[in-house]
């Protein structure tokens, strides 16, 4: 039964000057007579308000894919920073070679303003073999990726640094 699901509701603030008729809401109103109801209000400028009524599933939904979406991004960076480190980072004036390599993600956040960006950041950390001083070596570098997953849903790095 619908009146048995609880809903919450989310109040946003749009810039049209005239607020919406009750006719064209996307919803009739639910008696929520035993449901509780959670109000969160969007503090923007004030001028019309729109309710949408959410699922808690939609929310949670909603929560758990972009969770997952951060760690197929940050796998995919860890991979790349692997890779990268191992194969193609510069070891001095080119006479060191890699024998070990390893990329850790400390951070993978959502890039404001664009779906399906994230930034990574994280430490590589890298062995080798220095040929001229005949020695072995470590060192670890920071680096920060920006990823994007394209319309095809494979995951492409759109920036990288190394510092």
């Amino acid at each position: 039964m619908a009146s048995d699901v609880p809903y919450v509701t989310l109040t946003f603030f749009s810039r049209f000057s005239e607020p919406f008729p009750a006719r064209e809401m996307a919803r009739p109103p639910i008696p929520m007579k035993s449901v509780p109801r959670i109000s969160l209000t969007a503090l923007a400028i004030v001028l019309a308000p729109i309710t949408v009524l959410l699922q808690p599933s939609e929310v949670i939904a909603a929560s758990t894919r972009a969770e997952t979406d951060a760690e197929r991004h940050k796998a995919t960076v860890e991979e790349r920073m692997t890779d990268y480190f191992h194969y193609e980072y510069v070891i001095g004036l080119n006479r060191g070679i890699v024998t070990a390599a390893k990329a850790s993600v400390i951070e993978t956040l959502p890039v404001q303003g664009w779906p399906g960006r994230f930034r990574s950041s994280g430490k590589g950390y890298v062995e080798y073999y220095d040929a001229a001083r005949r020695s072995v070596g470590r060192i670890t570098r920071d680096f920060e990726v920006v990823t994007e997953e394209k319309a095809s849903g494979a995951i492409k790095v759109e920036s990288l640094k190394v510092t």
